[in-house]
């Protein structure tokens, strides 16, 4: 075996760097914040079988974003249910990632929750992305988002065509999700790639659960204040602090300065 792959093998001992969890990239990019409903598109099709106050997911008809929902806000005749409006919905997972600016989607029907319509059409040409948005690191959150890297500003410059997914090899990509857990209770399914981090930890926790490498998800509990934890994790689902005396402790939020992820 070659030096280069005897070295490999060894166990990493040091970090090469310790960042707050508070200063990581955050879950989505490139996600999006606002729709336009182009009313004016004579080649549009406003669709059949929707009902207002409810998300629909898209499909991106433009380039290679995926994973929004939108939420129609108005329909022209509710018997027939043809989309007039919509909105982004609240859920923090149905902001997606990977889109454009002027990206056209696909408002795709399915029955509603409360069983209004039982057949229906898709709604195409119509919903526009006018606006994107990044968001802060938040319980859940991999370490290291696919594409996070790209800086928002910046997002005109990048190809339309460009995915981040397709540079790195398929097997390699980890798949993973924090079930809901409290502070994060968004159940978002996230996609990341190893190696993970191994965590510091400031302030003495009660629980402390986190992703492992393999995916799998691991609770640690009653941890001391000055701990390092010699892991490889790729996110923290949940932190929560253990009273010490009469000093309370921080706020899931305040808790992100507390952690370091050491790379």
């Amino acid at each position: 075996m070659s030096v280069i792959g005897t070295t490999l093998k060894q166990p990493r001992v040091f970090a090469h760097d310790a960042v707050a969890l508070v200063d990581l990239p955050g879950c989505i990019w490139r996600g999006v914040k606002g729709y336009d409903f182009q009313t004016g598109n004579p080649d549009g099709n406003p669709g059949e079988g929707f009902v207002a106050g409810e998300c629909y997911q898209t499909y991106n008809e433009t380039s290679n974003g995926a994973g929004a929902y939108v939420l129609v806000t108005g329909v022209g005749d509710p018997a027939v249910g043809d989309i007039t409006s919509v909105d982004i919905c609240e859920d923090f997972c149905a902001q997606g990632g990977s889109y454009n600016e002027g990206d056209i989607l696909t408002v795709i029907w399915e029955p509603d929750s409360g069983g209004t319509f039982t057949s229906g059409s898709d709604c195409t040409g119509l919903v526009q992305v006018d606006s994107l948005s990044a968001n802060p690191w938040d319980y859940g959150c991999p370490f290291s988002p696919i594409g996070s890297r790209f800086d928002i500003d910046g997002s005109e410059d990048i190809p339309k065509e460009y995915n981040p997914l397709k540079a790195f090899r398929q097997k390699d990509i980890i798949k993973y999700s924090c079930g809901g857990e409290e502070p994060f209770s968004a159940e978002c399914n996230w996609e990341t790639w190893g190696p993970g981090a191994a965590l510091y930890i400031g302030f003495a926790l009660e629980r402390l659960v986190v992703i492992m490498e393999s995916g799998n998800k691991a609770v640690y509990h009653n941890l001391p204040s000055g701990s390092f934890l010699p892991i490889s994790c790729l996110t923290v689902c949940e932190a929560k602090g253990a009273e010490i005396g009469e000093v309370e402790p921080p706020d899931p939020e305040a808790m992100k300065d507390y952690i370091l992820a050491l790379f």
